[in-house]
């Protein structure tokens, strides 16, 4: 099986005019410095802001995104899943419909990962891309409600 080769986020946000050469050339300069990942030195730089950022990566790896500022949890879902869990691995579920469990991740979920979950929902589990300050805030908010 031949890899998956995809475009690199810089060039992905060059090409879609939210950054020019010279601000990915700068962004280039920091990652190298500080070892960090593009993305964010490209917002430590203020050329581009986290929504921006979620959204290319969504579209680099083919998930969809969502963002969750005005979403409206569902407490007895949050509840199937162990708050450790929650916090470690920046996941919240979002909805279940039929056989199908929705969550909000920052990252990709391993196989197993994505097994322990399902194991959890005793369904399917469709992961949305969405960015740690949101997943965080959401985390943080269903804390305050728990305790």
């Amino acid at each position: 099986m031949e890899p998956i080769c995809r475009k690199k986020i810089g060039e992905m946000l060059v090409e879609r005019k939210i950054i020019d050469e010279g601000k990915l050339a700068k962004g280039l300069v920091l990652q190298k410095k500080s070892g960090k990942l593009l993305g964010q030195c490209l917002i430590e730089l203020g050329f581009i802001d986290e929504d921006t950022l979620t959204q290319t990566l969504a579209a680099q790896f083919d998930m969809p995104f969502i963002s969750l500022k005005n979403y409206t949890l569902d407490p007895e879902l949050i509840a199937k899943i162990p708050l450790r869990y929650l916090t470690e691995q920046h996941i919240v579920p979002i909805d279940r419909f039929g056989r199908i469990t929705t969550v909000a991740v920052c990252d990709f979920l391993s196989d197993e990962h994505l097994a322990e979950l399902e194991s959890i929902f005793k369904c399917k589990v469709k992961c949305f891309l969405a960015s740690v300050s949101e997943l965080k805030a959401a985390i943080e908010k269903y804390q305050g409600k728990s305790t």
